[in-house]
């Protein structure tokens, strides 16, 4: 199945290098699972389609939920199969949250939280055995 990256955020550069290890997608009709080929690709559904991964496959996926309880705060509460990850409550879950925004290709919390700015429901697709 295609798992479309945006150009210009590094993330096709990241994905070459190891760094970038997951992807974190709306699932709504529950389609990705373990043991899909993935097509990774930029330009999707575009003239510009340029797939440059199809040797990996889905190895796992997990249930997200990114909810700003208090927007304020600039820190979601992450939950991840149900376990809640609060960036102020502990250093094991900041790192957590760290090493979640790293390993989908993130430098910073901060630009994690650019991109995913509001409350989300979804799934990461793992290609690698990481779990969390």
């Amino acid at each position: 199945m295609v798992l479309g990256f945006k150009q210009g955020y590094g993330f096709v550069e990241k994905i070459g290098a190891k760094t970038k290890v997951h992807s974190i997608r709306e699932d709504k009709h529950n389609r990705w699972h373990a043991g899909m080929r993935i097509h990774m690709a930029t330009g999707v559904r575009t003239k510009g389609y340029c797939c440059f991964n199809d040797k990996d496959e889905c190895k796992s996926t997990q249930r997200i939920e990114i909810k700003y309880i208090n927007k304020s705060m600039g820190v979601p509460v992450i939950i991840i199969d149900g376990r809640e990850h609060w960036f102020v409550e502990n250093e094991r879950d900041r790192r957590v949250i760290l090493a979640l925004a790293n390993n989908d290709g993130f430098d910073t919390i901060r630009d994690f939280c650019k991109w995913f700015d509001r409350d989300f429901v979804g799934k990461i697709i793992h290609w690698t055995d990481l779990r969390y």
